[in-house]
């Protein structure tokens, strides 16, 4: 059968089809970010270029998993790591990891925790939606604290018997990378923080699970974020892998536990992973993209986002009906954007009609707002895109 579908002579789809058009799909320049709803990121070129290369070639899962894990590890200064299909699956995997280990029965009973130590405790007010993410481990998520705050001592006291884990949501520092007007970070003197956190999950043989979420960048920042609790969770698209591509670091007798719950079933039992599948494609993806990430000049790219982010923001100069804020930022992966605030009744639209004509038109340009405000991102776009997006935009607004 194989011969049946690799013969060149039975080959139904040519190279250079483009299959969005022949479903029907409109293709987009993405001024957006990476969003999982526009398909993440990239990958750039030298990460698509590894993925062809590891497609040509099969492998055994188990010692992809161990020799990808082991060169992230070393990236980033932990004990052990493991790739998973996204950021999302690698806290479900995280929690697993922490009720059932790496028995048997356990794994294949989950998600019944019945006789196991099953609830992961999160601040109220720090609670996040991706909390669902660990409840679909079999977890039962117990709040501490209140609405507006929670201390050191409710969340030691917190911990009981049948404490599977403590869970410390995004982001773990600050608001280091976080957008204007999104939610309050837990910088807030009035949460614990996640080396009080850390400290009191060691002093009482708690695992603390981190979303590390996107915080990659600095470097030096990504591999503290890495190293501060025993099991922390990224998403790859944020450095170029793909978007159904992420990991989970930490200690190493918890990273052999994610394995064992995950879809290869080294322990032969048919963990909850087994819906949480990655190709050997994705994870070779995974290691070219963090490689490139350490390895690339940064500088130079930030120099290349704040090119495009002055293409378009010298282009909505003595635009009416808007208020242009520039965002310079070096402290995030995404780096400058801009905000564009809309005078609906000046402009006879607003944002959202702007994002939806940028959208329908040719090119098509995806761009992220609604009401009375929008915005343009840089660090998705391709050579040559800034230009275009420029222009598109001139003519929505002039329309």
């Amino acid at each position: 059968r194989s011969q049946e579908f690799t013969g060149a002579e039975n080959s139904m789809a040519a190279a250079g089809i483009d299959y969005y058009q022949k479903l029907g799909v409109r293709s987009s320049i993405n001024a957006v970010g990476a969003g999982t709803a526009v398909g993440g990121s990239g990958p750039p070129k030298a990460v698509r270029e590894a993925m062809e290369t590891a497609s040509q070639g099969y492998v055994r899962m188990e010692e992809l998993f161990e020799r990808s894990g082991a060169f992230l590890a070393d990236l980033l200064g932990t004990e052990a790591a493991y790739i998973t299909s996204g950021g999302a699956a690698a806290l479900t995997l995280s929690a697993a990891a922490c009720i059932a280990g790496t028995d048997l029965d356990r794994i294949n009973a989950l998600p019944d925790t019945t006789g196991m130590k099953s609830e992961i405790l999160v601040q109220k007010k720090h609670q996040a939606s991706y909390d669902r993410c660990l409840r679909a481990s079999g977890a039962t998520i117990v709040e501490v604290g209140g609405d507006s705050s929670c201390t050191n001592a409710e969340l030691e006291a917190a911990i009981g018997p049948n404490t599977a884990a403590i869970y410390y949501a995004h982001p773990p520092y600050g608001d280091y990378t976080r957008l204007p007007g999104w939610a309050h970070p837990p910088g807030d003197p009035n949460l614990v923080s996640i080396d009080d956190a850390a400290r009191i999950g060691r002093e009482n043989g708690v695992p603390v699970i981190l979303d590390g979420g996107e915080q990659v960048w600095p470097l030096d920042h990504f591999r503290k974020v890495a190293q501060v609790a025993d099991l922390v969770c990224f998403g790859g698209k944020y450095y170029g892998g793909p978007n159904a591509g992420g990991f989970v670091c930490g200690r190493k007798d918890l990273i052999e536990a994610a394995y064992a719950n995950g879809f290869t079933a080294p322990l032969g039992a048919k963990g909850i992973g087994r819906q949480m599948k990655s190709d050997r494609q994705q994870i070779v993806a995974m290691v070219a993209a963090l490689d490139n990430w350490f390895q690339m000049d940064h500088e130079e790219r930030m120099t290349e986002q704040f090119r495009r982010f002055t293409v378009v923001r010298d282009a909505l100069k003595g635009v009416s009906g808007i208020n242009v804020r520039e965002q310079i930022r070096t402290d995030a992966y995404f780096g400058s954007f801009l905000e564009v605030l809309v005078d609906s009744e000046a402009l006879g639209k607003d944002a959202g009609d702007v994002v939806e004509q940028m959208y329908r038109g040719d090119p098509s340009v995806l761009i992220a707002g609604g009401g009375d405000m929008f915005r343009v991102f840089f660090h998705t776009l391709d050579e040559g895109d800034a230009e275009i997006v420029a222009v598109r935009l001139r003519d929505v607004l002039a329309a």
